[in-house]
């Protein structure tokens, strides 16, 4: 099911991914668990869902165990997320001995693409200005479900504080090197996206990694070794890149964290073995 933000940005419950629509960034994709967390939350908007029944839907029904702290981690996680896309301070509000549920400053509409193929098929889509009107499910305050035909019109959206692709070029400055190399000498290049995914956080600074196949056990104790070798906090609204490559068995294994500040200024430490 596809969901839309705040008329800001698109999620996907299906894949975990998360588009800012009317932009070009990179697509960021949210790792399972995440993306199991984040799609109770968005099923139940504007109810209170117990801990207990996360823990049971996210690793429970999974084969897998947690504890309330790891789904509080999480959880600050994706409220980092948020925050970096739709500006909410607090967008998973925590209800004492109840649970938690999502601010109502998210307004959340769901894409009904049964709707839009069936109008298309009709012919009956309606333009405005040379504006299509799609048809769109709202999830109101009662938590129910409401069809209403919505003028496709320019999006109100905050403005992101943080360029996400110009942060990941600066942490990663040797291929943009090369590439600039290879530009000058043959021609323009045209680069994919490329994905990123949450994975841990510094604080409340999210980490995100270039790697959907992520080993949180053991790569969240290399990256807490990053952080207690080279002193590493959080600060500045930072965004840190993680990279390792224990998955190739024929080369001296190392990991790679980066930090990226508001000021465009990124430092990388790394550690081989």
């Amino acid at each position: 099911m596809i969901y839309i933000l705040n008329n800001c940005i698109e999620y996907d419950s299906e894949t975990g991914e998360i588009i800012q629509l009317g932009s070009n960034s990179e697509v960021a994709k949210l790792t399972p668990i995440l993306n199991r967390i984040f799609r109770v939350l968005v099923e139940n908007n504007n109810m209170i869902i117990p801990r207990e029944e996360l823990l049971k839907k996210v690793w429970d029904e999974h084969g897998l165990t947690a504890s309330i702290n790891t789904l509080n981690q999480y959880i600050s996680a994706l409220r980092k997320l948020l925050y970096q896309h739709l500006e909410i301070d607090n967008a998973i509000l925590n209800i004492p001995k109840k649970g938690v549920i999502l601010s109502s400053e998210l307004i959340i509409t769901q894409r009904n693409t049964e709707l839009v193929r069936h109008s298309e098929e009709k012919g009956d889509t309606e333009k405005l200005d040379g504006r299509d009107k799609l048809p769109l499910i709202e999830l109101n305050t009662h938590n129910q479900v409401a069809v209403s035909s919505v003028i496709a019109k320019p999006r109100v959206c905050y403005t992101l504080k943080r360029n996400f692709s110009l942060k990941i070029i600066l942490g990663f400055s040797v291929i943009l090197t090369l590439a600039s190399m290879y530009n000058l000498f043959f021609g323009a290049l045209s680069f994919d996206k490329v994905n990123t995914y949450l994975v841990s956080t510094i604080g409340s600074c999210p980490v995100y990694s270039f790697n959907s196949n992520f080993d949180d056990k053991n790569n969240s104790k290399d990256i807490d070794k990053h952080v207690k070798e080279f002193n590493l906090q959080c600060n500045n609204s930072a965004i840190f890149y993680y990279y390792s490559n224990h998955s190739n068995a024929q080369v001296e294994k190392q990991t790679l964290l980066t930090k990226c500040e508001d000021n465009k200024i990124c430092i990388s430490t790394r550690i081989n073995w």
